[in-house]
This record gives C-alpha cells, sequence and structure tokens, in this order.
C-alpha cells in the first residue's frame, strides 16, 4: 500500500505504511527506503536520511542501491539549502552589565 500511496503523491500516508510495515519487520529494507522518500518528500529531510543512510549500508542489488545513493544526494542537497550558514547567523548582542 506504500507503494501505492506514493505513486499517488500521497506523503503522509506513505511514511504510516511504512511505519506499519517496520513495526512487523524492521528489517524491511524496502519499507525503510520508502519511507526516507516520504519523509524526503514531506520535509524531514534528518528522518529521511537516517532511513537512507540505514539502506545504504544494507546489501543490495545494483539498480536499488544506485537508487538508494541518488535519494540520499537528493536529501543532502536540501539539507545545505536549510540549514543556516555560519556566516548567515547573526551574533549575539552585546550586553553591558552595570556594576
Amino acid at each position: 500500500r506504500a507503494f501505492a500511496n506514493i505513486k499517488l503523491q500521497k506523503w503522509a500516508p506513505a511514511e504510516t505504511d511504512c511505519i506499519q510495515a517496520l513495526v512487523l519487520n524492521s528489517k524491511n529494507i524496502k519499507a525503510k527506503y520508502r519511507r526516507a522518500l516520504a519523509r524526503h518528500e514531506l520535509g524531514k529531510d534528518e528522518l529521511a536520511l537516517e532511513d537512507v543512510e540505514q539502506v545504504i549500508n544494507e546489501p543490495l542489488d545494483t539498480n536499488s542501491k544506485q537508487e538508494a545513493v541518488e535519494l540520499k544526494r537528493k536529501i543532502s542537497e536540501q539539507l545545505k539549502k536549510t540549514s543556516p550558514v555560519a556566516g548567515d547567523v547573526e551574533p549575539f548582542p552585546e550586553i553591558k552589565l552595570e556594576h
């Protein structure tokens, strides 16, 4: 069902389906990959990255490995765009203490 929800771009139900599948079998690599995809589309990139890294560390066929690596690249790019850059962060205002 998660696959169908992904095809329909119903990301939240897809994530929920994957979570339920992983409760039943925590080693279900397809469910973990699909949850990473759904989470990425939902803007949950930190969680998506955790999932996809676990998928990449599993023994996979070449095509599946390439798909997972590509998803990781997309997630990493999105995280770079949304994380603050050190130069863009405003410094704390100077606080003067009276004695």
